[in-house]
C-alpha cells in the first residue's frame, strides 16, 4: 500500500504533539479512506458504464422470469374477484330475468346460464350470467324465470353486472304486494230491508232509527 500523504502525516504529527484526541481521530479515518479514493479514481466513465447496464440487464431478467413463472389466476377467479367488487362498490337497479338456459363449454362441461334485463338512462341492457359457480347457492331448477329481480352494476360502465354473487342475491321469490283492497263485510239481506226507507221516511229517520 502507499504511504500516506505528508499532509496527511503532517496533520498526525500536529494532532500527537497538542494531544487533540479529535484531531487524531480525524487524521486516522483521512488515512483509512485515502485507500478508498485511489481505488475510485482508478474506475474510469467506461467501466461505470459497463456495471450500470448489466445491472439493469439483472433486474430486467429478474422481472421477466418472475412474470413468467409467477401463477396466474384462473377464469373462476377472476370471475369470482368481479362478483365480489360489484357486491362492494356496484349500483343496485330493477331488472327482469328473462331465461335460464345451458351452454356447453369448451371442456365439455355443461354451464347453467341466466338471461336478465334491466335499463340505465333510457339504453336497455340483456346480460347474461354463469351461475355454475355458485351451485351451493342458487338452484337453476328452483329460478323462477319471468319474475322481476334486482341487478347490481358498475357505475360508469353499466354492461358490468351481476344478478347473484356468494355475499348476494338479486333473485326474488315472487312479486311482492304493495298494496291490497281490504276485504267488505257482506250485509245481509234482511238488514238491506231494514235500510230502505218506507212510505214518508226519509234517510235521516232510518239512521236514528238504527
Amino acid at each position: 500500500m502507499d504511504s500516506p500523504p505528508l499532509s496527511v502525516c503532517a496533520i498526525l504529527g500536529l494532532g500527537g504533539l497538542r494531544g487533540d484526541p479529535v484531531l487524531t481521530a480525524f487524521t486516522t479515518l483521512l488515512l483509512l479512506t485515502e485507500p478508498l479514493k485511489s481505488i475510485m479514481v482508478h474506475i474510469s466513465l467506461r467501466e461505470w458504464q459497463i456495471t450500470s447496464l448489466a445491472a439493469a440487464v439483472a433486474v430486467a431478467a429478474g422481472t421477466a422470469l418472475w412474470f413468467v413463472t409467477r401463477k396466474r389466476p384462473t377464469e373462476e377467479e377472476l370471475e369470482r374477484e368481479r362478483r365480489q367488487s360489484l357486491v362492494s362498490f356496484g349500483r343496485i337497479v330493477d331488472g327482469s330475468l328473462l331465461d335460464g338456459f345451458q351452454i356447453t363449454s369448451e371442456d365439455g362441461s355443461a354451464r347453467d346460464m341466466l338471461l336478465y334485463q334491466y335499463e340505465i338512462s333510457g339504453v336497455i341492457y340483456e346480460c347474461s350470467q354463469d351461475i355454475t359457480p355458485l351451485a351451493g347457492i342458487v338452484d337453476p331448477a328452483s329460478v323462477k324465470i319471468g319474475m322481476p329481480c334486482s341487478i347490481r352494476y358498475q357505475p360508469g360502465s353499466p354492461e358490468n353486472s351481476i344478478l347473484v354473487a356468494e355475499r348476494w342475491s338479486g333473485l326474488r321469490e315472487g312479486v311482492p304486494i304493495l298494496w291490497s283492497h281490504p276485504k267488505t263485510k257482506r250485509i245481509p239481506e234482511d238488514q238491506w230491508q231494514r235500510l230502505r226507507p218506507g212510505p214518508g221516511q226519509s234517510t235521516l229517520e232510518i239512521r236514528s232509527i238504527q
